[in-house]
C-alpha cells in the first residue's frame, strides 16, 4: 500500500525475520493466535509433481506413479466476487483439486483461491479440468451458490464438446468450523499431503484458521469428504 515507505521485499523480510504471528498482527490485522490455531502446517507433508507422478518430500522419496491415483476430483466453494455490503469484504472463491492413491493417501494437487466474478470462477474450473481431468466437480449449493449450477451447464454446452466436466451439487449441513476441523487428523498423521507448488494462500488460510478467511480450507475439506466416502483409512 505504501511502496515508498515499505517495499514488498522489506515486508517479506519482516515476515521472515519477525515471524508470521507478528507480521499478520501488525501488517495484516489478522492476529495469529497459537492457542487457537488448529493446523501446524510446518509439519504437513509435501510432495513434488513430476512427469512420472508424485514424489514425497519431507525426508521421504516415495514415488507415486500417476497410474496409482485411483481418483481425482475437485470441489468448488463459490463466492460472489464483489462486496455484498458497504462495509463488508467478499469471500474468496475456492476450487481445490485432490487425488487419492491406491493406499488411501490424499494429495492436494491444485488450488484456485481468488476474489473473482462467478463467470471467471467457472472458466477457471473448466481450465483446471482440462489440466487434471478430474472425474467430478462437486459444487457447494448452499444459499446463492445453487445459482451457479445452471451457469456451469451453460458453459459446458457452449464449449461445443471440448469438455466432459460433470458437476454435482452438494449441500453442507455442519458449520464450517466443524467441517474444517475434520482435516486435522489427516494433516497431522500425514494422510493428506500438499503439493510444494500449491497456492500459498491455501497454506496461509490453514495456518491462520480459524482467525481469518476459511474458504480454501472449506473447499479442501469438501473434496476430502467426497473422496473418503466409503473408503478405509490409509495403510
Amino acid at each position: 500500500l505504501w511502496p515508498q515507505g515499505e517495499t514488498y521485499y522489506q515486508l517479506m523480510q519482516m515476515r521472515i525475520n519477525e515471524g508470521q504471528a507478528s507480521f499478520y498482527s501488525e501488517k495484516q490485522n489478522e492476529p495469529l493466535d497459537p492457542e487457537r490455531q488448529l493446523f501446524d502446517m510446518s509439519r504437513a507433508k509435501r510432495f513434488r509433481i513430476t512427469e512420472e507422478g508424485l514424489v514425497w518430500l519431507n525426508g521421504s522419496e516415495k514415488q507415486v506413479p500417476w497410474v496409482s491415483l485411483q481418483r481425482v476430483i475437485a470441489f468448488h466453494d463459490p463466492a460472489l466476487g464483489k462486496k455484498p455490503g458497504q462495509h463488508t469484504e467478499p469471500d474468496f472463491a475456492a476450487i481445490v483439486v485432490v487425488g487419492q492413491d491406491a493406499n488411501g493417501y490424499l494429495y492436494t494437487l491444485d488450488c484456485y483461491l481468488e476474489k473473482a466474478a462467478p463467470a471467471v470462477q467457472i472458466a477457471k474450473a473448466l481450465e483446471m479440468h482440462r489440466k487434471w481431468d478430474f472425474e467430478m466437480l462437486y459444487l457447494e449449493e448452499n444459499h446463492f451458490q445453487q445459482l451457479l449450477k445452471p451457469l456451469y451447464l451453460q458453459a459446458i454446452e457452449e464449449s461445443a464438446g471440448s469438455t466432459d466436466l460433470r458437476v454435482v451439487g452438494v449441500h453442507q449441513h455442519l458449520n464450517k468450523y466443524q467441517r474444517i476441523s475434520t482435516l486435522e487428523p489427516d494433516i497431522s498423521n500425514g494422510y493428506l499431503l500438499f503439493s510444494e507448488a500449491i497456492h500459498p494462500r491455501l497454506i496461509d488460510q490453514l495456518t491462520l484458521f480459524p482467525t481469518t478467511y476459511d474458504d480454501g480450507p472449506d473447499a479442501l475439506q469438501g473434496a476430502v469428504a467426497q473422496l473418503k466416502k466409503g473408503n478405509a483409512q490409509p495403510r
